[in-house]
């Protein structure tokens, strides 16, 4: 009977205030009415007395009970009892940890939500990767018509019977030249179909001391073709085959507000066998005023429009002569490369 009063004895401890016997588990003092404060043995958390786990670490407790022999000593006591003489401490607010499980909870929902509607959401474009190289609707409804661009005509070594001619187009084309003497049966090149914009053609058998007019030609790759002006080389030169001469010419004075203004006006013609460039051209009028000394000489404008004047062909010419009267003229036309 004393072993089990000893046992029972383990399951109680003196209040610290006023010394009164109390069992663990025991909120509260019987006698002086103290607060006890008891403490999870795992963590040290406060724990509030017959709470069956620890709410912080989840550790099990096991609070003593008034058994008797073998179910009363598998029970074991808390690891720290409630200190003697030390204030309790104010009990943690119950509610607290389901509050912070409920935002933990929605925050968790409200993240899945997210995902889930980034997931269900359609991309701005199409999956396909060759969407950036697939034509459009307004490029099959408009096919390509422009045809390319020739620049950068070039003639060069040129020989006694040969020559070289290159130039460029602004996108990928065919090379080809036609050519002919003056007065002779068109030739053309047998076309190269490499698609290229760097063009080169060389002509051979040609003849010595001849004027050969030329254009070249290129097709881009839905042949569109596109033909440049013609233009001109000469192999070698005969003496006197370049000649231009005045094909007719007239003075007229017309009235102006500030007095008269005397005009001469004419046409040239290349008679020769090679073509000129007007920068190569000069139609120069020496004048001879009545009752004034010496000769004045003026050099005309010609047109602008050719700037090469073709065998055959004709340029006008025009220049203000600095008289009120009618002056005694002629004309005289020089060559600066004949």
């Amino acid at each position: 009977m004393r072993g089990l009063d000893n046992i029972c004895m383990q399951n109680l401890f003196n209040c610290s205030q006023c010394g009164a016997a109390n069992r663990i588990g025991d909120d509260y003092c019987k006698n002086c009415g103290l607060q006890f404060q008891y403490s999870c043995p795992s963590c040290g958390q406060p724990v509030k007395g017959g709470d069956p786990v620890c709410k912080r670490c989840g550790n099990r407790l096991l609070w003593p009970a008034a058994t008797t022999g073998a179910a009363m000593r598998k029970t074991t006591m808390p690891a720290q009892q409630p200190a003697a003489g030390k204030p309790a401490e104010k009990r943690q607010n119950p509610w607290i940890w389901p509050l912070i499980g409920s935002i933990v909870i929605l925050a968790i929902a409200v993240g899945a939500a997210f995902i889930l509607q980034r997931l269900n959401e359609k991309p701005a474009y199409p999956a396909d990767i060759n969407q950036s190289v697939q034509p459009s609707q307004q490029e099959y409804l408009t096919p390509d018509t422009r045809p390319p661009r020739i620049m950068n005509i070039t003639v060069r070594n040129i020989n006694e019977n040969s020559v070289e001619i290159s130039w460029t187009t602004d996108e990928e084309a065919t090379t080809q030249i036609m050519w002919h003497i003056r007065d002779g049966s068109a030739n053309t090149s047998k076309r190269k179909d490499a698609l290229v914009l760097q063009h080169q053609e060389s002509l051979i058998d040609l003849k010595m001391n001849s004027a050969y007019y030329f254009q070249v030609i290129s097709a881009d790759r839905l042949n569109n073709e596109a033909t440049s002006d013609e233009q001109y080389f000469v192999i070698g030169k005969e003496p006197g085959a370049t000649r231009i001469e005045v094909q007719m010419h007239s003075m007229t004075i017309e009235e102006q507000p500030s007095g008269t203004r005397t005009l001469i006006r004419g046409v040239i013609v290349n008679t020769g066998d090679y073509p000129v460039r007007n920068s190569d051209l000069k139609v120069l009028i020496s004048i001879n005023v009545p009752g004034k000394i010496g000769d004045n000489e003026i050099q005309a404008q010609l047109d602008p429009s050719p700037d090469v004047l073709n065998p055959g062909n004709t340029c006008k010419f025009a220049a203000v002569v600095p008289a009120g009267t009618s002056p005694v003229y002629s004309i005289a036309v020089k060559v600066a490369n004949p």
